[in-house]
Order: structure tokens, then C-alpha cells, then sequence
């Protein structure tokens, strides 16, 4: 992103509730998350109007598992330092605090680490198994434990 732009994420955040605050069926306050938009519209025109590269701000906004405006909205207020200039960003992701910290997990199916296709499979047909079991970096199927990392933001 351009190093002239300095726009924060707190103006992101104040245009977001503009935007969704103007459309009621979007956002009430006891609504269940998952009625909420699923994508990232007004984000994306922020983005445009400010002069800001929607690719990389979607990517930020990814790898820190945000999926809609108003999953950003409600959760990235309180992960997103709103003093942030968008596109320097200074905060870590989930998936480098969790590669910071050494901390992995993979699937099993009865006690054996598997791959996701394996767990999901197995999940599929009824038989035990887990998703997120802590393990070491080089533990078969090791991925970032990136659950247990968002603990450390």
C-alpha cells in the first residue's frame, strides 16, 4: 500500500458502523453473528475510496480470520489497535504469534494424527475424532494452532 496513505483502522471501524448502522437489516445488536452480511462490501469500498489496495487489506483482514464487515466491525475492534495505519500494520496474525510461540496442532481419528481430508472423512462417517489437538512442530499434518494463539491477543 501507498506510504502517503494513513488512514487507520478506526476510521474503518467508524465508516462500518455508518454503513451498517444505515442498513437496519444488516445489524442488531442481539442478532446471531451468522445473520450477519458475509462479506466484505463496505470494507471493499472504504478500501477503493481511500485509495487503498483491497487486495493486501483483504489479506490482513484473512489471515486474522475475519470473514464479513461485520465480523470485522464486531470482533476487530477489540484484536485491531485502532491506531493502526492500514497497510503498516504492526500487530502480529494468529498465524505468526502461533509459529512465534511454537504452538501446532493437527487432527486425529482414535488417537492417531491424520490429515484433514482423513478427520474430515472421519467425521463424516460418525467415528471419534478431534481437530485441534496441540502437538510439536514436527508432529505429522502440523499446523499453526492458530485457536490458541488468538489466546495471546
Amino acid at each position: 500500500m501507498s506510504e502517503m496513505n494513513t488512514v487507520t483502522y478506526q476510521e474503518l471501524f467508524d465508516y462500518l458502523k455508518e454503513r451498517i448502522d444505515a442498513e437496519d437489516d444488516l445489524w442488531e445488536e442481539d442478532m446471531p453473528p451468522a445473520a450477519w452480511t458475509i462479506d466484505f462490501e463496505f470494507t471493499k469500498e472504504f478500501a477503493e475510496k481511500h485509495g487503498l489496495y483491497w487486495g493486501e487489506l483483504s489479506q490482513t483482514l484473512e489471515d486474522r480470520s475475519y470473514c464479513s464487515d461485520a465480523d470485522l466491525l464486531y470482533f476487530g475492534v477489540y484484536h485491531i489497535p485502532g491506531h493502526e495505519i492500514i497497510g503498516q500494520e504492526s500487530f502480529k496474525t494468529p498465524r505468526e504469534i502461533a509459529v512465534e510461540k511454537g504452538l501446532y496442532c493437527h487432527p486425529q481419528v482414535n488417537g492417531k494424527p491424520v490429515s484433514p481430508h482423513e478427520a474430515f472423512e472421519a467425521q463424516e462417517a460418525g467415528l471419534p475424532h478431534e481437530w485441534d489437538v496441540p502437538c510439536a512442530k514436527d508432529a505429522p499434518y502440523a499446523t499453526p494452532d492458530i485457536a490458541r494463539a488468538r489466546s495471546y491477543m
